[in-house]
């Protein structure tokens, strides 16, 4: 069943969704320096943080745009940007 127009699909509103709590997640571990907090609790976290950023920039790359380039070839160049910032993200 199509979504009507004007409305946000399941897969974006989801992606989106997805996007933002790795946004919060990551503004956490920036709060999280404060010596209150344990830092092995922090490492927890930030370990956490990172295997799930990786595995969903991964899945993005390898599953996501190829199935949306198939769908609307022509969003190519817009998703090598993405799959661009995704590493230089996964380096920092």
């Amino acid at each position: 069943m199509e979504e009507p127009l004007g409305r946000e699909s399941r897969v974006i509103m989801k992606t989106r969704h997805s996007h933002e709590t790795h946004r919060l997640a990551n503004s956490l571990l920036g709060a999280a320096k404060r010596d209150s907090i344990p830092a092995e609790s922090r490492a927890l976290f930030r370990d956490f943080e990172v295997a799930n950023l990786r595995h969903h920039h991964e899945t993005e790359d390898a599953w996501l745009w190829p199935e949306t380039l198939s769908a609307s070839p022509g969003t190519g160049r817009l998703l090598d940007e993405l799959s661009l910032k995704h590493g230089e993200r996964s380096c920092r």
